[in-house]
């Protein structure tokens, strides 16, 4: 059984190396989604605008 605090350093190396790799693909994936929820927001708001018009 390793003591709490050397689990605590292992992890947070673990944690800094994980973040340092997943950081990029993860700002990459916040944008896509940023992206993709903007455009959604936007069809939703044509789609319904377009909805309210023929009606």
């Amino acid at each position: 059984m390793t003591s709490k605090t050397e689990r605590c350093i292992w992890f947070k190396n673990l944690n800094i190396k994980l973040k340092g790799a997943i950081a990029s693909s993860e700002v990459k994936q916040r944008l896509q989604n940023r992206i993709t929820k903007s455009t959604r927001m936007l069809s939703i708001a044509r789609i319904k605008s377009h909805h309210y018009r023929n009606w």
